[in-house]
């Protein structure tokens, strides 16, 4: 029986960062880029696991498998088990008959889960690796906080009638530019002229 509530706000999740939480709830719904499902949908040709090495013999790769069974994340698996064991007080026994559906459903191993999802490249598409959430998250914040700011201060200078430069010409003879910001943002900043 799965505990939890369906659409109910779990504040870990909820307060990582965005790729993370997105993973974290694509596997909780059942619609994350697992070779089953990508099969299913026409994406891939078999449903086969490609962390473990993609040999004839290697295992469908499910969230079961991802989260038990896949000989890449053996070290990440054990110590996501232990934490749940931890955070739940069951023993090792129970632990291996609990399924995927049921841990990722329950509110009390949401740290472990998210720790496992930042270690690994688990619930990511075959193309997108990196390590984990962890490894590039901290570029990816502050570039998303970057360009964030820049559009708030070019907003605030537009609505004030500045530019934030000290040349003291008016802001009529500094003609506007559009410039590319980061991943993507576009913002509008006034240059100056000589």
């Amino acid at each position: 029986m799965l505990k939890g509530k369906a659409g109910s706000k779990r504040p870990i999740p909820m307060n990582c960062v965005k790729p993370l939480a997105a993973t974290f709830y694509r596997l909780k719904s059942g619609h994350a880029p697992v070779g089953t499902y990508l099969k299913r949908f026409g994406h891939r040709d078999d449903d086969k696991c490609w962390w473990c090495g993609g040999g004839s013999r290697t295992a469908a790769q499910t969230r079961e498998h991802l989260f038990r069974h896949c000989s890449r994340w053996k070290d990440q698996q054990k110590t996501l088990w232990k934490e749940v064991g931890k955070a739940t007080g069951w023993r090792a026994g129970r632990c291996r008959h609990v399924q995927v559906s049921e841990l990722l459903s329950m509110e009390k191993c949401d740290n472990a889960v998210m720790d496992f999802l930042a270690a690994t490249d688990v619930g990511k598409f075959p193309g997108q690796t990196g390590g984990g959430v962890r490894a590039g998250g901290l570029s990816l914040i502050l570039s998303h906080f970057l360009c964030i700011l820049s559009i708030t201060l070019d907003a605030f200078f537009c609505k004030h009638g500045t530019t934030g430069s000290r040349s003291g010409a008016p802001p009529s003879s500094r003609p506007a530019r559009r410039r590319r910001g980061l991943r993507g943002c576009h913002t509008l900043s006034r240059v100056n002229t000589v």
